[in-house]
Parts: C-alpha cells; structure tokens; sequence
C-alpha cells in the first residue's frame, strides 16, 4: 500500500520539498501518551522500510522523515519523557560505559553519510523514473 504521493501531473514528484512538506504532515499531542508514539513510530519504521523494499522511494522517504521528525522535534519535548528518563537512568544504560551509549554514538557519527546517500539514491530513482 503506497502513500500515493504525487504530483498535479499524476508522477512522483521530483522536488524534496513536496516530500518534506507531506513528512511534517501528521498531527501531535502531548496528550497522546509517549508509549501510543513510540509503537506509531515503530509502524513508520516497519512500512518504510517494505515501501523501500518495493521500490517506493518517496513514500518510504516521507516515513521515515516523519519518524526522525517525529523524534527530533516532537518526542523530545513530550512530557511523559522524564519518567523514561529517570528509569533509565537509574538502569545504567545510559551511562558514558554502557554498551547502548556505546552504539548510540557510533550510529550518530555514521548518520551524515547515511542521510546523504539516502538523498542521493532518492534522487537518482526520481530521475529515472521519468526517463
């Protein structure tokens, strides 16, 4: 099931602005609790990667622009956060000598790259497809 995102002249759309703009498309309450957006966030994750793997780059793109979104701009200021916090901190995994810090960092230094091959892939298969 594709998200159907086109343009007026019924083709993908090749700007990443139309993209951008249908991935901030979706409404966020502080009232929804934090667990409600992190299984939604999950689901994102799960059908962006089945659009990617069947080829639908754009709408596989807006989900998991609206996933990072999501958590960057929305999740992080959610009130419910603090009591996570607080739990995880008195776990000890988020300590500099945890495994999952750990991984969090090396992730966060590959990201660049990953997010600039991601746009050029997107790119390229737009391009293609209107050949």
């Amino acid at each position: 099931m594709s998200l159907n995102i086109v343009s007026n002249n019924g083709l993908p759309p090749d700007d990443p602005a139309v993209l951008i703009k249908e991935s901030q498309n979706y409404e966020f309450s502080t009232s929804v609790p934090l667990n409600i957006w992190l299984n939604a966030s999950s689901r994102m994750i799960k059908h962006g990667h089945s659009f990617a793997s069947q080829g639908l780059i754009g709408d596989a793109y807006v989900l998991y622009s609206k996933f990072i979104d999501l958590f960057v701009k929305k999740l992080s200021k959610h009130p419910d956060l603090n009591v996570y916090k607080n739990n995880f901190k008195r776990s000890g995994i988020l300590t500099k000598e945890g495994k999952s810090y750990k991984q969090y960092l090396e992730l966060r230094k590959n990201l660049p790259p990953l997010m600039a091959v991601s746009y050029t892939h997107l790119r390229a298969h737009e391009t293609r497809r209107h050949l």
